[in-house]
């Protein structure tokens, strides 16, 4: 008695899913209303892209992470918190990021706070259709950080990776948005 019922259920699942990928489907590229839907999601696609090139190149954004791993194998552990971000200017910047403390499981989660100048290293660079950014900074002591931002252009997820010699390498991935 369960099996048929359990076939019957699965033949619906199956019969709605395939109605709605078919309703979903686009027009072919070679009809009128599939060339003006490619023609729009390249404009919309070239909008991203300039707004992502005009970001970075101005120097003044965000990076909100939602994710992080610390190296070496800690796995990746996602978060939720609004009040982790790097804010790059011109000239500064503020990092307020969590990383795990300890060798071992259980870690320890530590905010980590960095204000303070951009070093003259600073630069931006498009690879493979993404931005990478790489500069320094340091914290009131003497701990040096390197920050490595991969921006994706067209505004896919985005990964930071900090390092520095008195910590462990610790990568993000969050979003990246203007200032």
């Amino acid at each position: 008695m369960k099996r048929p019922f359990i076939t019957a259920i699965t033949g619906v699942i199956c019969c709605i899913a395939a109605s709605v990928f078919t309703s979903n489907a686009s027009a072919p590229p070679d009809t009128p209303e599939g060339r003006a839907r490619l023609k729009a999601k390249e404009a919309q696609l070239k909008e991203l892209r300039d707004y992502t090139d005009s970001t970075v190149l101005s120097q003044s954004y965000r990076f909100i992470p939602n994710a992080l791993e610390q190296l070496p194998g800690s796995g990746r552990f996602n978060f939720s918190d609004p009040t982790c971000e790097l804010i790059v200017s011109e000239d500064n910047i503020l990092a307020t990021l969590p990383y795990l403390a300890g060798v071992v499981e259980p870690y320890e989660p530590v905010m980590m706070e960095i204000t303070g100048p951009v070093s003259d290293d600073y630069r931006a660079e498009l690879k493979d259709d993404k931005w990478e950014i790489t500069f320094s900074s340091s914290d009131v002591g003497p701990v040096k950080y390197r920050f490595i931002l991969t921006v994706s252009r067209d505004g896919g997820m985005s990964q930071l990776e900090v390092k520095s010699s008195d910590y462990p390498t610790v990568i993000y991935y969050g979003h990246f948005t203007a200032r």
